[in-house]
C-alpha cells in the first residue's frame, strides 16, 4: 500500500511513503504537511484556528472537537475521496433542478465526504502509530 503526504511547501510537495508511520513522521518533520492519503482516505490535519465552511459538521462528528478551546490543538479529519453514490445523486439532482447552486452542491458533497474527526492521539491509536 502507498501512503502519500502533501505539503504546502513547494520544495516538499507530494511525497510517497511505504508506511503510515513514515508518512506521519514526515508530517511531524514538516509543519507544512496538511494531508496524508492512502486507499480512498484523505486525512487532513485541522485546528480551530483554521476555520472551514463546514465547522458544524466537524463538531457533530466529534465531541472532543466541539468542546476544544485550544485553537491550535490538532485534529485529523477523514474526507473520503469517493462520495457515497446515493448522496451524490441526490445532491446533483437538487442542483440540476435549481434547488441549490453549484457552490452549495460542492459544499454538501464535501460535508458528505467527511466521515470522521479524531484527536491526534485517537488518530495515532486507530492506526497504531508510535
Amino acid at each position: 500500500m502507498e501512503f502519500q503526504t502533501r505539503s504546502y511547501n513547494p520544495l516538499n510537495g507530494v511525497k510517497q511513503h511505504n508506511t503510515l508511520s513514515e508518512a506521519f513522521a514526515e508530517y511531524k518533520r514538516d509543519p507544512e504537511v496538511w494531508k496524508i492519503s492512502f486507499q480512498d482516505m484523505r486525512w487532513r490535519s485541522k485546528t480551530h484556528h483554521d476555520v472551514w465552511e463546514n465547522e458544524d459538521c466537524l463538531s457533530n462528528l466529534s465531541i472532543e472537537y466541539a468542546n476544544e478551546r485550544d485553537p491550535n490543538k490538532v485534529f485529523w479529519v477523514w474526507q473520503s475521496s469517493i462520495p457515497e453514490i446515493q448522496v451524490y445523486k441526490f445532491i446533483m439532482k437538487e442542483c440540476i433542478e435549481g434547488r441549490i447552486t453549484n457552490e452549495e452542491a460542492e459544499l454538501r458533497i464535501d460535508r458528505a465526504n467527511i466521515r470522521e474527526v479524531l484527536t491526534e492521539q485517537q488518530f495515532k491509536n486507530k492506526f497504531q502509530i508510535n
